[in-house]
């Protein structure tokens, strides 16, 4: 039962914290825009944080993925869903399509579309 109350607990801390990530999250979009609409160059002004990221160490991207390995269907994450949801889905379907840690890191990134990637 104890472990019960811890695991719920940990659940509500993480609701919280997870709330409050939203609350911050969209005051950072709300002071973005303005900015946007302060800067002299208006809506062009070109907000990505760099041209091609390169998120993997060297290992990871010379790590082949198998050529028999099939991709499991996995929704994207636009921001609006919950993060936690989407990491318990993408988890749960690498272990069932028993994608390495190598195949994990690199299918990770594609799940993300619009303003999260």
């Amino acid at each position: 039962m104890a472990e019960i109350e811890a695991s719920q607990a940990t659940m509500e801390g993480h609701v919280q914290a997870n709330e409050e990530l939203c609350k911050t999250n969209e005051e950072l979009r709300k002071s973005l825009h303005q900015h946007v609409q302060r800067s002299p160059r208006g809506r062009s002004l070109n907000l990505s944080a760099r041209n091609s990221p390169k998120p993997f160490s060297k290992e990871i991207v010379d790590e082949p993925v198998s050529a028999h390995y099939i991709t499991p269907k996995i929704a994207f994450f636009t921001g609006i869903e919950d993060p936690e949801n989407h990491l318990t889905t993408f988890n749960a379907q690498m272990i069932i399509s028993r994608g390495t840690n190598v195949v994990r890191y690199k299918m990770f990134m594609g799940t993300f579309t619009g303003t999260t990637l």
